[in-house]
């Protein structure tokens, strides 16, 4: 299974979109979604050693201080690219 970032967005920063994906209460909202074949998140269940590392991780990292951290550090990319 190829694992990889999306080829459409072509690395598009906006200045509207500053709040990282890994908050508090993504982790919920994605399992729902992950089973759900018509979410925006479906992933078809198999086992698999490397995302469930990844998702550990993901989890872990879902909390308001790295979102914070985060939109800041966003922010000051995105308006460096947008000057």
């Amino acid at each position: 299974m190829d694992f990889g970032a999306s080829y459409v967005n072509a690395g598009y920063l906006s200045p509207s979109h500053i709040i990282p994906l890994a908050a508090p209460g993504v982790m919920k909202k994605g399992l729902k979604w992950m089973l759900n074949s018509s979410s925006p998140l479906y992933i078809k269940p198999h086992l698999n050693a490397d995302f469930l590392r990844w998702t550990w991780a993901f989890n872990k990292s879902c909390s308001l201080e790295n979102v914070n951290r985060g939109i800041l550090a966003i922010k000051d990319i995105a308006i460096e690219v947008s000057s």
